[in-house]
């Protein structure tokens, strides 16, 4: 009992001296202070983010057919149109991100926005292996990955119009069983998914309370398959608009047998690029698109207008916190849009000066899973998805 008192009395006495002991302070760090980056000269890029902006409308991309059709796009055609746009200075975003301000378009650069309609099998095909599937390099979806690899200043994205499974239409992309696995993985890599009817029947004749079934039952069956997917993109089956203009209203928001919907966007066929969404006479319900056919007003047409100077087009500044546009368009600025999406007004004039703007340094977003507000989820099933290419 002696002994152990005396370890007790040790121990606590060490314990005592311990507390007693002066802490060496540590010196202080100061944190690294980021360095000012450069800043851009809008008039240096000619940013004008007042211009026009290409939709493209794809439906089938493959080989059968052995030709281009208003409905298909062989798959070399397809490639020359994503080697072109990529040439000419235009880079990748989503309908949703144009829309709501958050696109991040590199400065001197121009946004288009590839879509595909109907969710058929060619554009996205997945190969199944023993443990994973792979993304078919041969399906449109593959080819745009393959093309981003090969070309990196570009991301896979994409607005995908949705049909989902009905007694009308198969399920989503073709392949039975996979449907819930193509679209998490589109999502996955920052593509968005649009509403494309339920039964792709035209809107021409619905009454108000046929319109508003068909858009939230076709919300409400995709998101059986996803249930966190957001859809704020349409894009209405044929083209074609409720003859009685009032009922337009029921394309942007409604409520029907499948629940509440909000549509930011609503497309249109093809016509001709789209006005930026803070040009006067923007109309969200009322967006054109392009077809990739390779006659006049077809994708190659509207290039080479855009790109010639012969139509406006849209020219990234870099700072998707503000509004870049040559003093000389202001008049064509819809101040209270620019205001709405909490940006700033920038017209710039001569060589510089208000114009500057800081550029963003490379990779500084790599880590970036997609665009601000597109939701992003990985695929559940057993066997993963590996991108066409590895």
């Amino acid at each position: 009992m002696v002994k152990v008192g005396v370890v007790v009395a040790f121990s606590v006495t060490l314990f005592a001296l311990a507390g007693c002991r002066k802490e060496t302070p540590k010196p202080m760090v100061a944190a690294p202070v980021a360095p000012e980056r450069p800043m851009v000269d809008a008039a240096a890029v000619r940013a004008n983010e007042l211009g026009r902006i290409p939709v493209v409308m794809y439906h089938d991309v493959n080989d059968k057919v052995g030709k281009n059709t208003k409905m298909n796009r062989t798959k070399a055609s397809f490639e020359k149109d994503l080697q072109l746009l990529h040439d000419k200075g235009f880079y990748p975003v989503t309908l949703r991100s144009v829309v709501d301000g958050s696109m991040d378009v590199p400065a001197g650069k121009s946004p288009v926005v590839i879509t595909f309609d109907d969710a058929r099998e060619s554009q996205l095909r997945l190969i199944e292996a023993s443990e994973s599937y792979t993304v078919d390099s041969e399906s449109a979806y593959g080819i745009i990955e393959k093309f981003c690899k090969a070309n990196t200043d570009w991301k896979p994205v994409a607005t995908f119009f949705v049909l989902p499974k009905s007694e009308k239409t198969m399920e989503p992309f073709g392949q039975v069983g996979l449907g819930s696995d193509k679209i998490k993985y589109l999502m996955s890599k920052g593509c968005e998914i649009g509403n494309h009817s339920l039964r792709h029947k035209s809107f021409g004749r619905m009454t108000p309370r046929e319109l508003q079934d068909e858009l939230s039952g076709a919300q409400k069956a995709v998101k059986a398959y996803v249930s966190d997917v957001e859809m704020t993109s349409l894009a209405n089956p044929y083209g074609v608009y409720p003859r009685n203009r009032a009922d337009w209203k029921y394309l942007a928001k409604g409520t029907g047998t499948g629940g509440s919907y909000t549509h930011t966007a609503v497309c249109q066929a093809a016509w001709r690029p789209m006005l930026s969404p803070v040009a006067k006479g923007f109309n969200p319900v009322r967006i054109e698109r392009i077809t990739p056919e390779d006659l006049k007003f077809g994708l190659s047409y509207w290039v080479g207008e855009l790109t010639s100077g012969r139509m406006s087009r849209f020219v990234s500044d870099g700072d998707a916190s503000v509004v870049s546009y040559p003093s000389s368009e202001a008049s064509g600025a819809d101040k209270a849009a620019i205001t709405a999406l909490g940006k700033k007004a920038n017209a710039y004039g001569g060589s510089g000066g208000a114009g500057g703007k800081r550029i963003l340094g490379a990779g500084d977003n790599a880590d970036a899973a997609s665009e601000k507000g597109t939701p992003t989820s990985a695929p559940t099933e057993s066997k993963p998805i590996t991108g066409a290419g590895g």
